[in-house]
């Protein structure tokens, strides 16, 4: 059902946030990337792979020596000829610091359950893309099954390589590529990205069931800060417009679900019941892919409550609001505030679990995206949702209307009131 399309005449939900959406002719173009100029994108873009290099080296630094060890990358390096371990080796970097590290570099990994884990990451986006077509389709989208599932896919993909939510750009103008309003192709980005936040609330209520309050809070404390300082420096710096007005978000979230609930309650519980089973399947990959580095001499142990505070504490941090390509350093860093503050050793699961975990997940969805742009393709490209961030970046945001009563009509709608009497000819 259209969940906008209660009666002739009437509108549900207006357009989207002013924060998102660009309206400015007939292009499908809806804004979250830079607002500094036209220009200013590839400089934006520029610092946020810096902002992302120096989060990852600065939790690398902690121990970059164990880092390279239990990632098995330090093997590579002497094999390869740049560090020496032993006199009658070359090398540019000569010894290690302890030879446990060595030891640790040569432990065999399962590369099987590493693809076990990959296959239970791929699964997310496909269950996220069945419940993006479920909300398109309650938003009055006519586009098919497979047009919905490449569009989430595409968009999944930038978001894994790109800041700002852009990847919600994409989605969005493939949407009203297929004939869908721009309004309601916005707001259907948006719901489907607020799922995420249910995701959160339920899993992240399983902890602390668990764990109890005191060490609930603890585990999602820095990355709360994380989201604010992220959230904070996006609205007030003028970067992007990754973060819309939160009255914005729960106006459109608000009226989403008691639409959905009024009018088709199964639709609702099916979208619920998909975000869950999505997020497990996350879960199950990081703890697969933990699985898959632990060995007799490398020991990595995470009780499984603190592996799932961790993969909450990270979406946390960097999935909402990602300043940097993919969240990378966004990741980590929840990911590994999480471990500390419950106690956990650092550095193992740091490397293990949040940084692989992490490369894990962006090149599934990187894969996936490929796949579906090397096929039958989506009716937008990266150059496209680029020139909507330019666009709105020069035109600056929109007049801000209240969410149930849109400025200017879609012109179907208008069409329709027409026939049915409700509007002057």
């Amino acid at each position: 059902m259209d969940l906008d399309a209660k009666s002739p005449g009437t509108y549900q939900n207006g357009p989207v946030s002013p924060a998102l959406l660009s309206g400015n002719g007939a292009a499908p173009v809806v804004a979250a990337g830079a607002q500094a100029s036209s220009g200013g994108i590839a400089s934006t873009l520029i610092l946020s792979f810096v902002i992302a290099i120096a989060l990852l080296g600065a939790l690398i630094a902690v121990d970059p020596w164990k880092f390279l060890a239990v990632t098995r990358v330090l093997d590579l390096l002497i094999e390869g000829g740049f560090v020496q371990y032993h006199d009658r080796q070359p090398g540019f970097i000569a010894g290690l610091p302890d030879p446990k590290y060595y030891y640790w570099a040569r432990d065999p990994i399962d590369w099987r359950l590493i693809g076990i884990a990959a296959l239970s990451m791929m699964l997310y986006p496909f269950l996220k893309a069945i419940q993006f077509h479920r909300i398109a389709q309650a938003y009055g989208s006519t586009a098919s099954f497979d047009q919905h599932v490449r569009a989430y896919l595409y968009g999944d993909g930038l978001d894994r390589f790109l800041p700002f939510n852009m990847g919600m750009v994409g989605m969005a103008n493939a949407l009203a590529a297929h004939g869908m309003p721009e309004d309601k192709a916005a707001n259907a980005a948006i719901v489907s990205r607020v799922f995420t936040v249910f995701e959160l609330v339920v899993f992240g209520a399983i902890g602390l069931l668990i764990l109890g309050w005191s060490t609930w809070f603890s585990h999602i404390f820095w990355a709360l800060i994380a989201l604010g300082l992220a959230y904070y420096l996006v609205t007030k710096s003028g970067y992007s417009y990754a973060a819309p007005p939160l009255r914005d978000l729960w106006r459109i979230t608000h009226a989403a679900f008691l639409d959905l609930a009024r009018s088709n309650p199964a639709n609702l519980i099916v979208i619920c019941a998909l975000s869950l089973l999505a997020f497990a399947s996350i879960d199950v990959a990081v703890y697969v892919l933990m699985a898959a580095f632990h060995s007799v001499a490398v020991v990595i142990a995470v009780k499984p409550v603190v592996l799932l505070m961790s993969i909450v504490s990270a979406y946390i941090a960097a999935r909402l609001v990602p300043v940097t390509p993919g969240g990378i350093g966004q990741w980590e860093f929840g990911f590994a505030a999480s471990l500390l503050l419950a106690g956990q050793d650092i550095s193992l699961p740091l490397l293990c679990i949040g940084a692989l975990a992490n490369l894990l997940r962006i090149t599934t969805g990187l894969l996936l995206m490929m796949i579906v742009v090397r096929g039958e393709g989506v009716p937008t490209s990266l150059g496209k949702v680029f020139s909507a961030a330019a666009k709105r970046a020069d035109t600056g945001p929109p007049q801000r209307h209240p969410a149930n009563v849109p400025s200017e009509p879609p012109a179907h709608r208008l069409e329709a009131d027409r026939t049915n009497g409700l509007t002057a000819s």
